[in-house]
């Protein structure tokens, strides 16, 4: 696996662990009977961090008709060229 995958994977787990801490502390401040609105606002940014992230993530990794290809090593995504410039 490409390093940047992997290194994308490990904070995708990071944030997966900050999820679960931040849902823990809410369960905390519940019990408590304490204002947890600031923690589940939190919580909601960190899952739509993380529902991008996965997003971005999925662009960039290669379909299966791009690894079947000979030579997959092409731009993941096609670039467009003006042929009016070489004119």
């Amino acid at each position: 696996m490409e390093p940047f995958f992997t290194a994308a994977i490990e904070h995708i787990r990071v944030m997966e662990g900050r999820i679960t801490k931040q849902k823990a502390a809410i369960e905390r401040l519940r019990m408590l009977r304490q204002d947890a609105s600031d923690a589940e606002r939190r919580l909601m940014l960190l899952r739509v961090a993380l529902d991008e992230m996965r997003i971005q993530l999925a662009q960039l990794t290669p379909t299966e008709e791009q690894l079947a290809a000979p030579a997959w090593a092409l731009p993941l995504v096609t670039a467009t060229t003006d042929d009016s410039a070489a004119a």
